[in-house]
C-alpha cells in the first residue's frame, strides 16, 4: 500500500541531494560521446556500445548493492558506511572523467 502523497517541498527535499550528480551526468552524456567520437577517433557505434555496456553493468550491480546495503547493519546505520566509502571512489572517478 502506498503512503500519503508527498507535498512539493518534501519531494524537493528528497530530490535535492541528487541534483548536482544529475547535472554532472548531463555534462557527461552530452559532451563525452562527441569527444570520444571526434577527438579520440572512436566510431559512434563504439561509443554507443561503451555507454550501453555501462548501463548493462548497472543493471546487474545496482540491485546487488541495493540488497547488500539493505542487509548491512552497523552501529552507524545501514547506508552511512556505503556513502562514506563511495565518496573517495566517486571523487577519483570524477577526476578521471
Amino acid at each position: 500500500m502506498l503512503g500519503p502523497k508527498l507535498n512539493s517541498a518534501r519531494l524537493a527535499a528528497f530530490v535535492s541531494p541528487e541534483a548536482p550528480f544529475a547535472a554532472f551526468l548531463m555534462v557527461v552524456v552530452v559532451f563525452v560521446p562527441p569527444f570520444y567520437a571526434g577527438e579520440l577517433g572512436l566510431g559512434l557505434s563504439a561509443v554507443g556500445a561503451i555507454f550501453g555496456l555501462t548501463k548493462l553493468w548497472d543493471m546487474v550491480t545496482d540491485p546487488a548493492f541495493g540488497i547488500l546495503s539493505d542487509r548491512w547493519h552497523t552501529r552507524w546505520g545501514r547506508r552511512r558506511p556505503w556513502l562514506v566509502a563511495s565518496v573517495p571512489v566517486l571523487g577519483i572517478c570524477t577526476y578521471m572523467v
